[in-house]
């Protein structure tokens, strides 16, 4: 009874409080962020390395080991987890919940940049935090009729995700699926034996035939543009017609101790939908 006796004798006030509260409700709920996922930060730190097809004995010795002795004395460190597979090492750091996971992120760089060296040669390293805000919200399938999936993978690889990298808002986009397109060479060891070509030197031909390179630059009224020239090969033959190495005078290509075709990288996952890859 003494708080109906209240708001009855003071029913304006009560009235004009409770406008204020409702506006002031109001104003705040239109400043909330707004997420499909709650920004949650974890303090770990994951290192993915890979190399080829090396098998995971060969992983676990040359890459995960070495990457777990060099963050492994990382200020902060609480935990280090790995596993080797095939052509693939992961190595999980949790840190201290206390710490600044950017910070963190940087001295796990500044570690694994120190250990590079002594992975072998061709192995890629990224280093990221874990954050449950960059995992994809979105996705879809694209499908088209008469190509194979390295056609689609190329066409929205080089086309689509350009396309949509533009749109505000969107942070990052990844295309998975697909076999990208390569060039196969068997080589046919009488013939590279009888001719004297090792295996690493044509391989190593092959690699310095296979680049971008830059071979000057221009002044564009007020730009300066730089030359870059490709001699990355475009066919088969292109690959059969590089020059291993001369003999009296006379060049030996690839094609005179192997032969080049046309194939698809070798599969190490599947995506498919709707029961089709």
């Amino acid at each position: 009874m003494v708080f109906a006796n209240f708001a009855l004798h003071h029913a304006r006030g009560l009235l004009v409080a409770l406008v204020v509260l409702v506006g002031l409700g109001l104003m705040s709920v239109s400043k909330l962020p707004m997420s499909i996922y709650p920004r949650v930060s974890f303090a770990r730190v994951v290192v993915v390395a890979q190399n080829g097809q090396m098998p995971p004995e060969q992983v676990q010795q040359n890459l995960t080991r070495p990457i777990e002795q060099g963050v492994s004395t990382i200020i902060g460190v609480k935990l280090v987890q790995s596993n080797s597979a095939q052509g693939s090492s992961l190595v999980s750091i949790t840190f201290d919940p206390a710490t600044d996971i950017n910070v963190d992120l940087q001295r796990v760089n500044s570690a694994v940049s120190d250990v590079r060296a002594t992975l072998p040669p061709n192995t890629d390293v990224q280093a990221q935090y874990v954050n449950p805000n960059i995992f994809p919200v979105l996705g879809y399938t694209i499908s088209v009729p008469g190509k194979d999936t390295a056609a689609v993978h190329i066409l929205a690889e080089y086309t689509i995700k350009p396309a949509l990298t533009g749109i505000e808002g969107v942070a990052q986009i990844r295309v998975v699926g697909g076999l990208h397109p390569e060039y196969w060479v068997s080589v046919d060891p009488r013939k590279a034996a009888s001719r004297g070509i090792a295996m690493d030197k044509l391989a190593n031909a092959i690699a310095a035939n296979n680049t971008v390179t830059s071979v000057g630059h221009f002044n564009d009224f007020d730009q300066s543009q730089i030359v870059l020239v490709s001699g990355k090969p475009q066919s088969p033959e292109d690959v059969a017609n590089i020059v291993v190495d001369t003999r009296n005078g006379t060049p030996i290509t690839v094609g005179d101790v192997a032969t080049v075709h046309d194939a698809l990288e070798f599969r190490t996952s599947l995506v498919s939908s709707g029961g089709h890859d």
